[in-house]
């Protein structure tokens, strides 16, 4: 599946996949709210080889609307597990939070996180989230 994070304007951006099959989906999002997070969500996944999550959702087919659906969540219980790692991991991606706190708090909640996995995910958030060029294969 390919990823495409273009920017539309000071806040916005447009969302894009493409399926391994040829279909599309896409949708236009507030920068400040979701690049960022969206960016971890890859990082997590892509590091954890979560295939049952966010963007391996989308790309079995699933529509973008019903993922993202914030009064109807999905219950996939990977995309749950993955959810409880990308905010607090999103908030060190930009600069808040500290991270020998975050693994503290990961080992109080019971997640099993090491320094390693937050170490890669942090690299691999902020080469997307400073590359210029915008696109990712999933």
């Amino acid at each position: 599946m390919q990823v495409l994070l273009t920017r539309v304007n000071e806040s916005e951006h447009r969302f894009e996949i493409e399926r391994a099959d040829g279909s599309r989906a896409s949708a236009l999002l507030n920068t400040r709210s979701f690049l960022v997070h969206d960016l971890v969500h890859f990082a997590v996944e892509s590091e954890l080889q979560e295939t049952q999550a966010f963007y391996g959702l989308l790309a079995s087919g699933r529509p973008l609307p019903e993922i993202n659906d914030r009064e109807n969540p999905p219950s996939e219980p990977a995309l749950m597990r993955i959810e409880v790692l990308v905010g607090p991991l999103q908030s060190l991606c930009q600069g808040r939070g500290d991270r020998g706190a975050m693994l503290a708090y990961f080992q109080q909640v019971n997640v099993p996180v090491e320094a390693a996995f937050v170490d890669a995910v942090l690299e691999l958030s902020l080469i997307h989230i400073s590359e210029p060029t915008r696109q990712a294969e999933i």
